[in-house]
């Protein structure tokens, strides 16, 4: 119970207005050849939520990890890692992820969505590049 009311009061909410951009990435799965002609730029808005307490972090709802005093990651960061090699993992290419990270300090947002379509030999990454910053606290500090 007393572990609980800690938790409980330990909770904060951080809110942050992020601006910026997003794109769309389109490869072959057998050649890693890129379909430039289908990438499009578009300046868009969003709005970030960062929730921590004394166990964990989340960011729009979702587990993460912190690492070092500035950068959180979210979601699938070892598919991520992965696929940014040059010898991309193959389970990595057949399942879809995602891959969130957030920067403390400079308030920088990338988030990349894998997608792949094995019955076309395809796959597409959805990114969203923002700069956010910090509109208000849900739960003052």
């Amino acid at each position: 119970m007393i572990v609980l009311l800690l938790s409980a009061c330990q909770n904060k909410t951080y809110y942050f207005d992020c601006s910026g951009k997003e794109w769309s990435v389109f490869r072959s799965l057998s050649t890693d050849k890129e379909d430039i002609s289908r990438k499009s730029f578009i300046d868009s808005g969003y709005h970030v939520f960062l929730e921590r307490n004394f166990l964990e972090y989340k960011l729009d709802g979702i587990s993460c990890e912190k690492k070092g005093d500035k950068l959180i990651q979210c979601g699938n960061v070892k598919c991520f890692s992965d696929f940014s090699t040059i010898s991309k993992s193959h389970s990595c290419k057949k399942d879809s992820w995602v891959y969130t990270s957030f920067n403390l300090i400079s308030g920088d947002y990338y988030q990349h969505l894998y997608f792949p379509n094995t019955e076309k030999d395809e796959y597409n990454i959805n990114s969203y590049s923002f700069q956010c910053k910090r509109v208000k606290n849900a739960v003052d500090d």
